[in-house]
């Protein structure tokens, strides 16, 4: 799917796709370390995998922004001229809602600070982007 959405030139579908799956991946690195954790309470996380995975979703994220602000590719997933501009916005702000929320979290967890809600706003944030994508792009 990923290489479809690359090859036929839908960047905005590509780099949100790309997104979404590194934050599973984000998630799952977490979750591997909370299970493997023998702390009570909340463990300090090791950042090695996460900043690692932080940058890629940063590298997606920035391309997914230019592609945003992109008039062809907003046609490419919005066609309907009368709404497409209002649609990339809606769309924009919940990705940039999901890049936001992940920097608190990096943040919380780099200065070894209780991380929880900052996770559970961006796991929302993220579950937001999702439904937007398939109801929007991939509906």
């Amino acid at each position: 799917e990923l290489d479809r959405l690359k090859s036929e030139g839908m960047d905005i579908a590509y780099y949100s796709r790309i997104i979404v799956n590194l934050s599973y991946d984000i998630d799952d690195e977490i979750w591997t370390q909370l299970a493997q954790a023998d702390t009570e309470g909340l463990p300090t996380l090791d950042m090695t995998n996460l900043e690692t995975l932080y940058q890629q979703h940063q590298e997606a994220y920035a391309e997914l922004t230019k592609a945003l602000a992109d008039p062809e590719q907003v046609k490419t997933i919005w066609p309907d001229d009368s709404s497409s501009e209002s649609q990339a916005e809606l769309y924009g702000t919940a990705v940039e809602d999901v890049n936001t929320a992940l920097d608190n979290f990096m943040q919380a967890a780099r200065s070894q600070a209780d991380y929880s809600s900052s996770y559970e706003s961006y796991t929302y944030q993220v579950s937001f982007l999702v439904d937007l994508y398939n109801s929007v792009i991939s509906g």
